[in-house]
């Protein structure tokens, strides 16, 4: 391929008119700087020695995507993406490989991977066109072209908002398709309606920018939308939950991208659970915001908020996060009129399975199965316990812990702050913004120190060993009936201890043990 100097002087009219200075990239450097996250800052100082070599070979590099829009939001953006133009793919493999090394995971799409700490990435590739081959979302057959018009490159883009180019060189930015403007007006518009529809991931994307910017899908780009949720069950089930973590974790309000989930019918394709909800009514006096559809919005919200208070690491905010939105799965199913009001008994366990099918559609980890669907059956552990204090045992605090386990307390509470405040402050019913339920139930669990964790063994194999047992299986089985001694009937590890030194043989020990505990 012949070198051709790729500069102002080549575009095209409409080209120019498109690359204004208009965004201060210095500004933005500084900000890296107090950000004070050297990773970063190596990342964009690899970012501008590929584009300078690549200057000198007469090419052309942009940042392109939801890197450029991050930084016209004034956010730092950890996944940086460049699009050489111009220069042969041969070349740019050199060129990249002088300043670190690349892995093949994305070589066959045309991509160069570079990682960094601190899951900072920077991926190098070529203009291109993609073409629809077949079904899901890995369907496509990938065309590079380094003589592609910037233009048409953009325009293979998913919305406005990510059809923006940086030339990190000179600080110019191309925008063709108004993604600036769509950004100001808080508007999501689709860029090419001819090719977004190739892509049903595309319609989970745009739930998640709905709620993490605050944006307003356009009434045309929504009609198109809902004409693909047909295809989201092709998609495979780690890219939706990976959309569903950037919405829950990313967003200050979730319940944007929720409420445009169902207004779009993806919840009607992907998960049918929460379709009952907006028709599942709830009495006025303990909810007066309405249904229960309603209620969960506010609640994930609220959640949200908790968790950014918190500065919960992401792996617990998404178990809180997914909590909330579960949290009243069973309401749908329970739900009756008696006496002229609305009730819902025992709906946090009947939101169990509901809650197990949700998680299984997205492919959940088992650990954050396990947590959320615990979380859910015990929702309203706090209240129930709190108008009953006087008489709580420590051992039903330690109970509760173990039934919860490997979720805590701690996550319980938050949870069931969230949903409490969550409803709209009734001057009549005088609710407590304090929620005092939880402060009392966390103020129990630190004492027992069951706060964060599951109750230790009163008695230990160490303990039976100097009585004189001997090590076997009967072990955990006794000390598994020693804590229930322990929590059910008050027994101190002295009394059990001393139950167990009167009777040395395990098998009587054992009958002894369970005797107690059944009587």
């Amino acid at each position: 391929m012949a070198k051709e100097q790729f500069n102002e002087q080549s575009l095209n009219n409409r080209e120019k008119q498109q690359l204004v200075p208009s965004f201060n990239y210095e500004k933005y450097l500084t900000q890296l700087k107090t950000a004070d996250s050297k990773k970063l800052i190596e990342a964009h100082e690899t970012m501008e020695k590929i584009a300078q070599a690549v200057q000198q070979e007469g090419g052309q590099t942009l940042l392109v995507g939801g890197a450029v829009r991050d930084m016209m939001l004034g956010e730092i953006s950890k996944d940086l993406d460049l699009e050489i133009y111009q220069l042969a793919p041969e070349k740019v493999e050199e060129i990249v490989s002088q300043f670190g090394k690349s892995n093949d995971v994305g070589k066959s799409f045309g991509v160069l991977k570079m990682k960094f700490a601190d899951d900072i990435n920077l991926d190098v590739a070529l203009p291109r066109i993609d073409s629809k081959t077949g079904r899901g979302h890995k369907g496509f057959a990938i065309d590079s072209q380094p003589d592609l018009d910037i233009t048409t490159a953009l325009s293979r883009r998913d919305f406005t908002i990510n059809s923006i180019a940086l030339n990190p060189l000179t600080n110019e930015i191309f925008d063709p398709f108004g993604g600036r403007a769509d950004l100001n007006d808080k508007r999501l518009k689709i860029t090419d309606p001819k090719t977004f529809s190739d892509d049903p991931l595309r319609a989970l994307r745009a739930v998640q920018f709905i709620g993490r910017f605050g944006l307003t899908l356009t009434e045309e780009s929504a009609g198109l939308i809902k004409t693909m949720t047909s295809d989201l069950k092709e998609l495979p089930q780690e890219r939706i939950l990976e959309e569903w973590k950037k919405l829950l974790l990313k967003s200050v309000r979730p319940s944007l991208g929720l409420k445009a989930a169902m207004d779009l019918d993806i919840f009607k394709e992907l998960h049918s659970e929460f379709l009952p909800l907006k028709d599942t009514p709830q009495d006025e006096k303990w909810h007066p915001e309405g249904d229960v559809w309603t209620h969960t919005l506010m609640t994930v919200d609220k959640t949200a908020e908790l968790v950014r208070q918190e500065k919960l690491p992401d792996d617990k905010a998404l178990v809180l996060m997914l909590g909330a939105i579960c949290h009243d799965l069973g309401k749908p199913l329970t739900t009756k009129q008696e006496n002229g009001r609305y009730i819902s008994p025992n709906h946090q366990q009947a939101g169990v399975e509901p809650t197990k099918e949700f998680l299984k559609t997205l492919g959940a980890d088992n650990l954050t199965k396990d947590k959320v669907v615990k979380l859910v059956a015990e929702h309203l552990a706090p209240a129930l316990l709190f108008a009953e204090k006087d008489r709580v045992t420590d051992g039903a605090i330690r109970r509760l812990a173990k039934r919860l386990y490997p979720a805590t307390i701690y996550e319980l509470v938050l949870l069931a702050k969230a949903d409490h405040l969550s409803r709209p402050v009734d001057e009549e019913n005088n609710k407590s913004e304090k929620f005092l339920a939880g402060t009392w139930l966390l103020e129990r669990a630190k004492n027992l120190a069951v706060e964060n964790k599951k109750p230790a063994d009163i008695i230990r194999g160490k303990d039976l060993i100097e009585l004189g047992l001997t090590p076997g299986p009967a072990f955990s089985k006794i000390i598994a009936l020693a804590n229930q001694l322990r929590d059910e009937h008050n027994f101190t590890k002295e009394q059990i201890l001393n139950l167990i030194q009167n009777t040395p043989e395990e098998d009587k020990i054992m009958a002894k043990l369970k005797n107690i505990d059944e009587n």
